[in-house]
């Protein structure tokens, strides 16, 4: 393959010079090995309650009692989560605020994907689906702007 390049515009002499650091560039480029990884938390393990395989997940007045601020562990791919949301009722004019997040942890942020479930209704129990790569993430709950964020449970997955 040969490359063209405008003599006037280019030198020879830059464009040899740059050959070097413009090959090094496209060839490193999207290899997911050379990314940093963020190491997983120290917390011990916190054993996940589960129905029928899946996780369960209990949220309540905007957080997840039985898994905030700790580690929990799962296998990479394909995760069905049961979620529980309990709470007061709003009012019937005011729609749905509270979801679950998940998405990297830490430096990782943006190297993996995010996932976010649909607006959870009180007093309801649905699944929630999702497909996840080895990494460490964080699991909160979303509230909307005006009120301040639990601790997210760290979700490590191997």
């Amino acid at each position: 393959m040969r490359i063209v390049f405008n003599k006037r515009l280019y030198p020879a002499g830059v464009l040899r010079a740059l050959l070097p650091a413009i090959t090094a560039l496209l060839l490193g480029c999207g290899e997911p090995s050379r990314l940093p990884a963020t190491p997983p938390p120290t917390a011990p393990i916190t054993e996940i309650p589960g129905d029928d395989g899946r996780p369960l997940l209990r949220v309540v007045d905007g957080a997840l009692p039985d898994l905030a601020g700790k580690r929990i562990e799962l296998p990479a791919g394909r995760t069905t989560f049961l979620i529980r949301h309990e709470g007061e009722e709003p009012a019937a004019d005011d729609p749905p605020k509270t979801a679950l997040w998940l998405r990297g942890h830490g430096e990782a942020r943006h190297l993996l994907p995010s996932f976010g479930s649909r607006p959870l209704r009180i007093a309801t129990m649905e699944d929630w689906s999702v497909d996840l790569p080895a990494g460490v993430y964080d699991l909160s709950v979303t509230l909307g702007p005006a009120v301040p964020p639990a601790p997210p449970a760290v979700l490590v997955v191997r």
